[in-house]
């Protein structure tokens, strides 16, 4: 089994169930703030550009792909804004992520009063549909173009269709936006990472990927990807920032994926020089992610190259199709 692989596997297994206040706090924050009694459209919108730019971001030691739902791996954040009106996160949770430790106190004084106050008025309303953040209808369109072309778009469309248009328009930029500052301060995490290893002449193949990655979160999901590696970071920033900000999460689209991916895998397997053995890592990265945060959806048509490898690496990793969220 190839090394990173196996750290992989070790750590998927090793991994806890823990739910995140650090959002919740957060998102109150800001609401209260803002004085936002509504979150619908552009509202919506700006709290998940917010969240992009304030909450913590994390580059593990043996990962390739890069973000979380939370603050690390398999963490849960919490949806305050999303809770009935009886208050149902009234309470902290048992298996609180140890580095929320001095939060519980801003929880119980500040999220669990403020929310219960707004969720029992009249009017107040959070759309309950993914369309409340999205980056827009064609997915896969998306995936191959980028988001500034996305934005073009939107600046295009703007006027051509009345006030309520532009309003889901100016949304649908506002969390473009979001994701774009989301992936960049990936790459300063990352460059940061490499910085301190280099300064200790410490696993220096791992400062060259760090490196790497941080050049890839600043071209994706900006710009059209160029390689495997940047396409399934791409797939996966895009994908997860839609789920983000909801509390159930949706499988990546399997046929989409294939699709999407497998002219990029073809490509750099046969003719761009990529090992194969490589690919499978990034393989392997891909769907830790996918499974960890419940949006693992295996193709089941294994006829292609990439679907065969797909499966192999999920029975290497002895994945499920449900993860952990």
């Amino acid at each position: 089994m190839n090394p990173r692989i196996g750290k992989l596997r070790e750590e998927l297994q090793g991994g806890r169930h823990m739910v995140s206040l650090e959002r919740a706090i957060l998102a109150t924050e800001y609401c209260r703030e803002h004085e936002t009694r509504a979150l619908e459209d552009e509202a919506r919108s700006e709290l998940f550009r917010h969240l992009c730019m304030v909450r913590r971001v994390h580059v593990g030691e043996n990962e390739l792909i890069v973000g979380e739902r939370g603050p690390a791996p398999g963490v849960v954040p919490l949806f305050p804004e999303q809770a009935d009106s009886e208050g149902n996160f009234a309470s902290i949770p048992d298996n609180v992520f140890e580095t929320d430790a001095g939060e519980p106190d801003a929880f119980e004084q500040q999220v669990i009063p403020y929310w219960r106050d707004v969720l029992s008025q009249d009017g107040f309303a959070v759309r309950s549909n993914h369309d409340r953040i999205s980056f827009g209808d064609d997915f896969d369109m998306l995936c191959r173009k980028g988001i500034l072309a996305r934005k073009a778009v939107i600046a295009k469309n703007m006027g051509a269709e009345g006030p309520d248009q532009d309003r889901q328009l100016r949304a649908m930029d506002t969390a473009c936006n979001g994701i774009m500052i989301f992936a960049v301060r990936h790459a300063e995490l990352a460059d940061s990472m490499a910085d301190a290893m280099e300064q200790e002449q410490d696993d220096l193949d791992r400062v060259a990927q760090l490196r790497h990655m941080a050049d890839v979160c600043r071209r994706v999901p900006a710009h059209a990807p160029c390689d495997f590696w940047e396409a399934l970071q791409m797939l996966w920033f895009l994908h997860l920032g839609a789920q983000m900000e909801s509390a159930q999460s949706v499988p990546l689209p399997k046929d989409a994926l294939l699709n999407y991916l497998t002219p990029f895998y073809e490509r750099d397997t046969k003719k761009g020089g990529m090992p194969r053995e490589f690919a499978r890592e990034l393989v392997a990265c891909f769907l830790i992610k996918a499974y960890t945060h419940g949006m693992l959806d295996l193709p089941e048509n294994a006829d292609s190259e990439l679907a065969q490898l797909m499966s192999e690496v999920a029975k290497e990793l002895h994945l499920e199709k449900q993860g952990v969220y």
